[in-house]
């Protein structure tokens, strides 16, 4: 990985980070899928599911849904890489 890729890294973890702590779920969503998309092992789309969740999503009493945030990231984590390794 070169420098600039690094650095577009980077950037992209702190708008990622500025979407969820505004809870702006649907602007986090897409750049997360171009994130999970364009790098290679972007766990940070997971850590992002697991800071949502934390900060909007769970309840107690409310089971395996209170953890949305995080299954659907890890959902579609998995969806891609396997989606990537098809495709290139």
């Amino acid at each position: 990985m070169n420098k600039k890729a690094i650095i577009i890294r980077i950037c992209a973890d702190i708008a990622l980070f500025f979407l969820i702590i505004n809870g702006w779920w649907f602007l986090a969503l897409p750049l997360s899928l171009i994130c999970l998309w364009s790098f290679s092992y972007y766990i940070e789309a997971i850590v992002a599911g697991i800071a949502f969740d934390s900060l909007f999503g769970y309840m107690p009493g409310m089971g395996l849904i209170g953890y949305s945030g995080t299954v659907l990231a890890v959902a579609i984590t998995i969806v891609v890489y396997f989606l990537k390794r098809m495709m290139r």
